[in-house]
């Protein structure tokens, strides 16, 4: 969920489905003294290998650019390009950038 989404709702959001929410910004926080439990996202362990399509593939979260580099070259372009990854110091760059005051 989006850190904005959350913000608006502060309180109001529901109790029962705080166990379920995983905000995308590694920092945020569903209430203050509510710390992030990411339980609910173990279904995507599974015991066996996932199959799928590249063509599938909508986004490939990374922590480095260079890791992103890597992934295309190993996958090829064709299969996996570039604008599907998402380098996580990008965001941690524009996160600090835009934090300034």
């Amino acid at each position: 969920m989006r850190g904005d989404i959350l913000q608006k709702l502060g309180n109001d959001l529901p109790v029962s489905i705080e166990p379920f929410i995983a905000p995308f910004d590694p920092e945020a926080v569903l209430k203050k003294g509510v710390p992030l439990d990411f339980l609910a996202e173990r279904e995507w362990r599974l015991p066996k290998d996932l199959a799928f399509e590249y063509h599938e593939v909508e986004y490939v979260i990374v922590s480095t650019i260079e890791d992103a580099r890597e992934i295309v070259h190993q996958i090829g372009a064709d299969h996996l390009p570039e604008n599907k990854m998402i380098p996580i110091e990008v965001y941690a760059t524009i996160r600090k950038a835009w934090s300034r005051d």
